[in-house]
């Protein structure tokens, strides 16, 4: 069973909730350009994904972008710890949705869901990796983030 923690005021400039049904990446570069101290926000990301109201981003778009938050590395099954963004099935629809992971804490994943604008904290066995092209399970980017940035999110949070 995953909890949810409500983003309290101190963190809130850090995260930014999708704006309709189909900008889960929008958001969730939005996240981890504001927790990386980059200047690009949800319109910078909105132009340059153009998500679709039907599919919203692919993970080819999301690839060929990210690379102007730095060092980052994209791969299936790479995922150990830290900052990161990954596509995984959300219930009760069971569609795809991209998820900010912001760490790992045993058998948990800590993440930031920009739709339902709260951080999870799951089970590693629970969460379902999506992907939208054969053999890309467990896809994930995966950025350089400020290491302090991400425990002062824990710390305040309680974790």
């Amino acid at each position: 069973m995953s909890v949810r923690y409500k983003i309290p005021q101190i963190l809130r400039r850090y995260f930014v909730p999708q704006q309709d049904d189909f900008s889960c990446a929008v958001a969730s570069m939005a996240t981890i350009s504001q927790i990386c101290s980059k200047e690009y926000d949800y319109d910078y990301w909105l132009n340059l994904l153009n998500p679709s109201p039907e599919t919203g981003t692919s993970q080819i778009k999301l690839e060929e972008t990210v690379g102007v938050l730095g060092v980052c590395k994209a791969g299936c099954f790479i995922y150990e710890d830290g900052l990161a963004i990954a596509n995984i099935t959300m219930m009760p629809d069971n569609e795809g949705h991209y998820v900010v992971l912001l760490g790992r804490e045993g058998d948990y994943i800590l993440y930031y869901c920009p739709y339902d604008d709260v951080i999870y904290k799951e089970q590693i066995s629970k969460i379902v990796w999506k992907s939208e092209n054969e053999g890309n399970e467990g896809w994930s980017i995966n950025f350089m983030a400020p290491f302090s940035r991400i425990e002062k999110i824990k710390s305040i949070l309680q974790l």
